[in-house]
């Protein structure tokens, strides 16, 4: 019996001690419940007993003798199978135990204890199932609590759910093609296929799929095609989907029924995007918001105008759809941002830019601020950039941004807070402390007031490959000072010199200070006011800072941070926490970052710029050297 149990269910031989499913080329089939009815004149009973009978084992007939009932234990069990018809379990096994106390020796026949463990069975499976305890289903089964041998399609469907919701595939798999291959009923067929296709990867559904009669699976190919497109998507196929199911598929999602859920079309969008079709996922997308889609169907729409180059419609979707999904806002974010942050930036309309600041305050977005701040800066609105800046460095102070506040700092004059910026993120960001210690030559910007060196390195400037076209359409416009480039006017949030070859600078007090390891910068989402405790402190608080005053002088080793650009000329950080004593080559920043942590899904700094952050650099430092200094 074990070997059989063994064909049938691979794995789970190792897990029962329970004989195999009955079957029309091995065990006898269990004809007491047929010949129950039939002796009490049930026909009704009889009959489908019958095609229960032909469903399970397709080579059985029906015995002649079907009026003779079978026992074991010599005496009347009418009552008994009365009981058991009426499906009064409880009752059946208290009147059992009763009768075997009353008649020692007495035994119910093989039949009735075989029926009624089945019956026991499925009451018991389909008891934890509904209750949701399917762990408690596959620890019976392990323990060999349960017998599964004999079970109905639908007791066996649902220990396969137990096996699936306890991630145990292979098991289930194995329960769904014993059912196949011991039932010929088409209904409970295709059931069991979909329950596959539902609830395993689809590779595995693959199999069951192979094991079908041909044609069998006709009326359910729709959901195997649309099953295909999803695993195509969720990576778990590399192959293209087939174009005859691609074509069953379309056929369906424009058609009436599939436009009654957006998200048919919406999936075909998404499969023609990950095919980089973006035209044919864009018509895919928008017949799906023709017809109710989400807002995630919006984003790939986004998408698709962006890959399509058509970035203002994109930058519309997004923004019209930025409530509804977060992914939108960042989308929105991310669209403009590379116009925003170029060198030489485009002319921008004041009410796009206003727009772009409400949302960026309102989602607290560091990325949309440090793209209000360069593009202020470098379209010479200094105080404008000075105030995003400073969001940007409360919200997500990275090393772009921290560079962008530490040159608008000197721009206005404020060398000492310049200083105090560049001092405290000494050690991990080397393109701040650049500033200090710059590595090339820069030719001058547009905002430089040195205009005679501007016409030096850019005498081609306005008619240059890729430089903006003068604006002069806006009134409220601003320029550079040789009036040949105009930029779009930056709200502030609370409104929505070249240097020659490097050698060994002489810095006074500038480099290195001591100062305050924290950021202090903090600034809630707009429409958020922080929120104090007593005292009128936030609530919660920090943990206090070993350093209260003598603040260390010279930084330390942060692992995964390149050079400092002092240390070419021999000076050295203290070593790091762990010891370590050199620069990190490649940096952590040019790594791959481990999978499934946040900086994993951070865009690299030029991701959404044509320059990397270097290029936006000033020509002249925040802090004036060109005195001579002492020390």
């Amino acid at each position: 019996m074990r070997k059989k149990l063994n064909l049938l269910f691979g794995v789970l031989l190792p897990l029962l001690s329970a004989p195999p499913f009955a079957s029309a080329q091995g065990s006898r089939v269990d004809e007491s419940a047929l010949r129950y009815y039939a002796s009490t004149g049930q026909a009704e009973r009889a009959q489908a007993e019958i095609r229960r009978l032909r469903a399970l084992y397709p080579a059985w007939t029906p015995p002649e003798n079907l009026s003779e009932k079978t026992s074991a234990g010599g005496a009347d069990e009418d009552d008994l199978w009365d009981l058991f018809a009426a499906n009064k379990l409880t009752e059946l096994q208290a009147a059992i135990m009763a009768r075997r106390a009353a008649e020692p020796g007495w035994e119910p026949s093989a039949d009735l204890r075989a029926k009624l463990r089945v019956k026991l069975f499925r009451a018991r499976v389909l008891g934890m199932a509904h209750d949701g305890r399917y762990a408690d289903i596959v620890r019976e089964l392990k323990s060999g609590g349960m017998r599964i041998e004999g079970a109905d399609v639908e007791t066996l469907w649902a220990v396969a759910d137990a096996w699936r919701a306890t991630r145990q595939n292979a098991q289930a798999l194995d329960i769904y093609k014993a059912i196949l291959k011991d039932t010929s009923e088409p209904g409970p067929r295709l059931a069991t296929v979909q329950k596959a296709i539902g609830g395993l990867r689809m590779d595995e559904a693959e199999q069951l799929i192979a094991l079908a009669k041909k044609g069998e699976l006709e009326p359910i190919a729709m959901d195997i095609a649309r099953a295909r497109i999803a695993a195509f998507l969720h990576d778990e196929r590399k192959e293209e989907v087939e174009a005859a199911d691609l074509k069953l598929f379309a056929e369906y999602a424009k058609g009436e029924k599939g436009l009654k859920d957006a998200n048919q079309p919406g999936l075909l969008g998404w499969y023609h995007y990950k095919l980089k079709s973006y035209q044919d996922a864009l018509d895919w997308f928008k017949l799906s918001l023709e017809h109710g889609g989400d807002a995630m169907v919006a984003h790939g729409l986004a998408h698709s105008l962006r890959y399509l180059g058509m970035k203002r419609e994109a930058e519309e979707v997004a923004y019209a759809w930025r409530e509804p999904l977060v992914n939108n806002s960042i989308l929105f974010i991310d669209i403009l941002e590379r116009d925003l942050t170029r060198p030489i930036p485009p002319y921008v309309e004041p009410e796009r830019l206003a727009r772009y600041g409400e949302v960026t305050l309102q989602t607290a977005s560091g990325e949309g601020a440090q793209a209000l701040a360069w593009y202020a800066y470098n379209s010479c609105q200094y105080d404008a950039a000075l105030q995003w800046f400073t969001r940007a460095v409360a919200w997500h102070p990275k090393e772009p941004t921290v560079y962008g506040l530490a040159l608008t700092l000197g721009r206005l004059k404020q060398d000492k807070e310049a200083t105090v910026w560049i001092n405290r993120y000494d050690g991990l960001f080397p393109l701040a402390v650049e500033i200090i210690f710059p590595v090339t030559v820069k030719p001058p910007t547009p905002c430089d007031q040195r205009l005679d060196q501007v016409a030096a390195y850019r005498p081609g400037l306005p008619g240059a490959s890729g430089a903006p076209a003068p604006y002069g359409g806006d009134p409220r416009a601003v320029s550079d000072p040789t009036g040949r480039y105009a930029w779009g006017r930056v709200s502030p949030p609370g409104l929505t010199a070249p240097m020659g070859a490097p050698g060994v600078p002489k810095l006074a007090r500038a480099f290195p200070i001591a100062v305050a390891a924290e950021n202090p910068l903090r600034f809630a989402p707009a429409g958020q006011g922080m929120l104090l405790g007593p005292g009128g402190r936030p609530p919660g608080g920090f943990a206090q800072d070993r350093w209260q005053t003598g603040f260390p002088l010279v930084a330390r080793r942060v692992p995964g941070v390149g050079a400092m650009p002092y240390e070419r000329y021999g000076y050295a950080l203290l070593p790091g926490y762990n010891g370590v004593q050199t620069y990190s080559s490649p940096k952590a920043s040019d790594q791959l970052a481990p999978a499934g942590t946040l900086w994993s899904k951070e865009p690299p700094d030029d991701a959404s710029s044509d320059n990397p952050p270097a290029a936006r650099a000033d020509p002249r430092p925040p802090v004036d050297t060109r005195a001579p200094r002492n020390g």
